[in-house]
């Protein structure tokens, strides 16, 4: 038999050891998170010829596990223990094997405590480099380029990944849950493949343990809030095509975007 039984990466297991621990990893216990993964584990067999068959393991969402994990009394529990772990895996997901920072990438000049003003300049800039200003949706996350990012904040002024996609889908579809990247990367909306990707459409990260989301704005680029530290920002989907794990467009509301272009 072949087997293709390899565990998750170090991200998986230590966003749901951060909430095992209750962020204390004094107190962390790798067996009990190890044991929880590999129990967990759905397996695929597949026949290759006469003799051989060929297993394929797949790991469920953090968000599924982590409330088996939570102790009593810690500070995230049931759903919220979900959420955290997923959490935990955005800012995780942003580094590679060798501790360096992935995609770096972003619009020149934003950033700060606040928000870049859409001056003439700027929009002309991105209108020019292929970014669907005009769309409404876009015109709103762009709107609000330079907010910093904070875990779990779903707006105005500051955002974590998801949470900017609820505040733009709450304006512009009939949308008004608030979504984790575990519950909408699968079922928002309709799946388009990239080669129909359109401005507006949500990109969800990565395959096998989805912890990020951000939105296509046209000229390949995607704006999202990134991680602790960061901002919101516009970034090239090139860098991190290859990860992604589906691609959704909402259901937006026509009288709605139609308002917004008034």
């Amino acid at each position: 038999m072949n087997a293709n039984l390899d565990l998750p990466t170090w991200r998986y297991l230590l966003a749901l050891s951060a909430v095992q621990c209750d962020q204390d990893f004094t107190k962390a216990d790798p067996n009990a998170v190890y044991d929880l993964v590999r129990s967990s584990i759905a397996y695929t067999y597949t026949a290759e010829g006469t003799s051989t068959v060929l297993a394929t393991s797949t790991y469920p969402p953090v968000a599924d596990l982590a409330p088996r994990l939570a102790p009593a009394g810690a500070a995230f529990t049931g759903a919220e223990a979900g959420q955290a772990a997923e959490r935990y895996l955005a800012i995780l997901g942003t580094f590679d094997e060798s501790g360096q920072v992935l995609d770096a990438s972003g619009l020149n000049g934003a950033g700060g405590p606040g928000a870049t003003a859409l001056t003439p300049e700027v929009l002309g800039e991105l209108d020019k480099s292929g970014v669907a200003v005009n769309f409404p949706p876009v015109r709103l996350a762009l709107s609000v380029l330079g907010c910093p990012y904070v875990w779990g904040a779903t707006g105005p002024d500051t955002f974590d990944c998801s949470g900017l996609a609820d505040w733009i889908m709450w304006r512009y579809t009939s949308f008004t849950a608030r979504g984790t990247t575990s519950s909408m990367w699968n079922t928002l909306g309709s799946s388009v493949s990239l080669s129909q990707i359109q401005p507006g459409d949500m990109i969800f990260w990565e395959a096998g343990h989805v912890h990020h989301v951000g939105m296509y704005i046209g000229g390949g680029k995607y704006v999202h809030a990134p991680r602790t530290g960061d901002v919101v920002k516009i970034s090239d989907l090139s860098a991190r095509r290859s990860a992604i794990a589906s691609i959704r467009r909402p259901e937006w509301d026509a009288a709605k975007l139609d308002v917004g272009t008034q």
